[in-house]
């Protein structure tokens, strides 16, 4: 009970609206037995329901975890752990379909409000975030120390999954995204509407990005997009049956 009093009141903390915003937003239903389940657990359990019970999406979303405060030996434990599950043999065309089925199912369910909705868009921030992570959990990666942060994974995909420009491409995209996304989450407070960006904000935007103006900066937006796009298909959906595969 004292575990979960106090992951609740965590939770409360850095979800907490304030003058700044928040800090975090923390969906718990996406853990085990969704709102049912504890909020906190028990790593032996965390262990059992890893290796035995957990999706493939579970073990992708496992592939950015890491232990970031706490007990020393129960981090210890915990990244060992993560590291052996995603060490795991996995059938690398199963994991591929079973992601690029998940990302058509986010396309449908959610689709993007427009060229601004960074994440959602098709070859954009979710497209790379699951580039990565089946690169991960397929051992796809090239060897030496664990790196959880998506722009370093890309960087380390193995030559075997994406060759040098393919690794480059990914990377500048991914660099873009973070530049204009974090700008405009310092700026605003809701959605980004793009008939109406403040003068300051235009500027700032093409500031990050080195470009001469608003019709330039989306322009190279729509185009890193659609090479996102090319480049996850070629990753996850090459063999794709048609129902799952993206016209070229």
């Amino acid at each position: 009970h004292y575990y979960t009093r106090m992951t609740q009141r965590l939770i409360a903390a850095v979800s907490a609206p304030t003058a700044e915003g928040v800090l975090y937003e923390l969906d718990l239903r996406l853990r085990p037995s969704g709102n049912k389940g504890p909020v906190a657990t028990h790593i032996d359990a965390f262990k059992k329901y890893q290796r035995q019970d957990a999706w493939t999406w579970e073990h992708m979303a496992l592939a950015r975890a890491r232990a970031i405060g706490g007990d020393a030996e129960l981090c210890a434990e915990l990244d060992e752990e993560v590291a052996a599950v995603l060490a795991q043999p996995r059938d690398a065309a199963k994991v591929k379909a079973e992601a690029s089925d998940m990302r058509a199912l986010i396309e449908k369910e959610k689709p993007p409000r427009d060229l601004w909705d960074i994440k959602l868009i098709p070859g954009g921030l979710i497209d790379l975030e699951f580039i990565a992570q089946v690169a991960v959990i397929t051992g796809n990666v090239e060897p030496g120390r664990r790196v959880t942060a998506t722009a370093d994974i890309l960087a380390r995909l193995a030559p075997g999954f994406a060759g040098s420009d393919i690794r480059e491409e990914l990377g500048e995209a991914y660099r873009l995204y973070l530049a204009l996304t974090q700008m405009i989450r310092l700026c605003l407070t809701g959605e980004f509407q793009r008939d109406d960006v403040p003068p300051g904000l235009s500027d700032l935007l093409l500031g990050v990005t080195d470009l001469p103006d608003f019709t330039v900066l989306e322009a190279h937006l729509k185009e890193t997009s659609r090479k996102v796009r090319r480049d996850f298909d070629r990753l996850l959906r090459a063999g794709a049956s048609p129902s799952t595969a993206s016209s070229p």
